[in-house]
């Protein structure tokens, strides 16, 4: 299959790079498949959607590791807890809050990231640079969430735009400390991954 062609070329020349396959446009069986080929690293963006996948990997006794990347509300918080090994789409002190109060009854620590807003502008569901420092700090006072760092989104620039874009991402990686960053899109995977991204998340190069 040309996909994992594609994804096994990556995983030899990025080894330390997490290649996160964007299911969320696939069918179920068409993400069966792709688990069936060794792609182990999956990106969802709904948590509903997902389950119906996790039912069927279950049944073909498939795992994969599962990364949410849509948008979450807080009345889903507590089945994409239990559905998926890290959440990168946080969005809000709201929902970091509720993130917690979740994992802590149900005993666990909930790997996440948080949304940043890589344009800067006004939106709704992402930090803004100005929240960053706040959300970093709130974060530390809770002790169920494990921060990674970020997922950073924006618009599709110029190569040099987004490369300072990128640039910019990891020095605020490096001043917290942090282990994570996440960044895409396909276009600019190779940017990313020269601009220290850990984790590429791809769709449209993989699958078409």
């Amino acid at each position: 299959m040309d996909c994992f062609e594609k994804y096994r070329t990556l995983k030899e020349k990025y080894p330390d790079v997490t290649v996160l396959a964007v299911t969320k446009y696939l069918s179920v069986e068409e993400t069966l498949d792709v688990v069936r080929w060794w792609i182990n690293s999956l990106g969802e963006s709904r948590v509903q959607v997902w389950m119906k996948k996790h039912t069927a990997l279950k049944k073909k006794d498939l795992s994969a590791q599962l990364h949410l990347i849509g948008h979450l509300q807080k009345n889903k918080v507590k089945p994409a807890i239990k559905a998926f090994d890290l959440i990168e789409s946080v969005d809000s002190v709201a929902l970091l809050d509720r993130l917690d109060t979740v994992a802590k009854s149900l005993w666990v620590q909930q790997r996440i990231l948080l949304q940043i807003n890589g344009t800067w502008e006004e939106q709704k569901y992402w930090f803004s640079r100005e929240e960053i420092e706040e959300a970093i700090d709130y974060v530390k006072k809770k002790g169920h969430l494990l921060f990674e760092w970020c997922m950073l989104m924006w618009k599709h620039w110029d190569q040099e735009k987004t490369r300072n874009l990128y640039k910019r991402a990891f020095l605020l990686k490096q001043k917290y400390h942090f282990s994570a960053l996440s960044m895409w899109m396909s276009d600019d995977r190779e940017i990313a991954v020269e601009e220290w991204a850990t984790e590429v998340r791809l769709w449209s190069y993989l699958f078409y």
